[in-house]
């Protein structure tokens, strides 16, 4: 689909950036690096990329946020629309599994997303806040 334009202002009060040097953060204020486009990649699934930095936001195996010069799996985040008007990204790729017998559960029960999100010290951070735009 078509790149829409969005700052994401977490419930933190930070805007999320991306930096050309691969740093992800929240800033208490409005920069050029917090402007991204989001892009639907597929149904519910979307590629979030920084217009100043030309990086693509990523989420690693260890739950840790970057911003990444190419386009990988690593870039795909399920977006999640609430009434209430925010927004959740969560890795498409990655997630917690619980431990115990499999054979008893159904696929995906208890299974943990891992979120989006900056820390109240502005640091990207793999925890629950809701993000919205």
């Amino acid at each position: 689909g078509a790149p829409r334009r969005r700052k994401l202002y977490c419930a933190t009060k930070y805007h999320l950036q991306l930096h050309p040097s691969g740093r992800v953060n929240g800033s208490l204020e409005d920069g050029a690096y917090s402007i991204l486009e989001i892009t639907a990649v597929e149904v519910g699934i979307v590629a979030i990329k920084g217009v100043f930095s030309g990086r693509y936001l990523a989420m690693n195996k260890r739950g840790r946020l970057y911003a990444s010069e190419s386009y990988s799996a690593e870039c795909e985040f399920v977006e999640r629309m609430h009434e209430l008007g925010y927004n959740t990204y969560a890795s498409r790729l990655y997630r917690t599994v619980p431990s115990g017998p499999a054979a008893r559960r159904p696929p995906g029960a208890g299974e943990r997303l891992w979120y989006v999100s900056v820390n109240g010290k502005g640091r990207a951070d793999l925890c629950r806040w809701l993000c919205s735009n």
